[in-house]
């Protein structure tokens, strides 16, 4: 993946089915460029004093990834990564913990929430490699090699523009992305997922609960999920291998459900 080939790739929306935000560019990049996007519902805050759930299947999936052999050489995606460097933060440190060479690629529809996050990732900070830098660390006698790439672009889009090779993926995450798409739009998601995450791989997404999760996110309906839906969506490639529930408090201090799911990419 080229320089070239980030800043080119863009948004290609699916046919809307439901006034979903995932069908209007528009909004999206009203958000970004209208709200702080620390303060944004789904938000978490960078650091927290414990391990969240989807904390622990992030890092569970790393390991797990780790001692299947598939993690080194691989890419990790953050989809609809927006503009917080969370996960890539906990990516890179668990990935480098773990002496396996990634990419870690952070995918957003907005190219607002890409220019943002593209100013916090500008310098090295800490154990975060500068955007588009090759950092090598040495533990040991391992050598590691970590990337840190954005692109605005549609995620189910990954593999017909060429961003990403099929089965080159260890880690696929997802906070909040799934649940704003339609049934049809779900179904091509889940098979780009699985085009994309190689054998023995995993997937985190964390999405709203249908037992409580909110109906509805910034104004538009969103489908909720539990854990016959989402093996209904995922279970011809995936297995869900665990499942939880989590209260996330807002940056005003309301309460939203959440389930999360670790999937594990069928080898068979």
């Amino acid at each position: 993946l080229t320089p070239a080939t980030v800043e080119s790739c863009r948004l290609v929306l699916p046919a809307p089915q439901h006034p979903t935000l995932m069908s209007t560019a528009d909004h999206w990049e009203n958000v970004y460029k209208t709200k702080d996007p620390t303060k944004l519902s789904w938000i978490q805050p960078a650091e927290t004093q414990a391990p969240t759930l989807e904390d622990q299947y992030i890092s569970r999936a790393v390991t797990e990834a780790f001692n299947a052999g598939v993690l080194k050489s691989s890419t990790i995606i953050d989809a609809g990564c927006g503009s917080s460097e969370r996960f890539i933060r906990t990516a890179v440190r668990l990935t480098t913990s773990n002496a396996a060479d990634v990419r870690v690629l952070g995918v957003d529809h907005s190219s607002a929430a890409v220019t943002n996050l593209k100013g916090l990732l500008a310098a090295p900070r800490g154990d975060l490699p500068a955007l588009d830098a090759t950092v090598e660390t040495t533990r040991g006698t391992e050598k590691t090699f970590h990337r840190v790439e954005l692109c605005a672009g549609d995620v189910t889009k990954l593999v017909s523009d060429a961003v990403v090779d099929p089965r080159s993926v260890s880690l696929w995450h997802d906070r909040a992305v799934l649940h704003f798409l339609s049934a049809a739009e779900a179904r091509a998601y889940a098979g780009v997922v699985a085009q994309l995450v190689c054998l023995g791989g995993f997937a985190v997404i964390g999405v709203f609960a249908a037992d409580g999760g909110p109906p509805k996110c910034s104004g538009i309906d969103v489908l909720q999920y539990d854990e016959a839906s989402m093996g209904a969506l995922v279970g011809g490639a995936f297995d869900v291998v665990d499942s939880g529930r989590e209260m996330h408090s807002t940056p005003w201090g309301s309460e939203q459900k959440f389930a999360f799911f670790l999937l594990r990419r069928r080898s068979v």
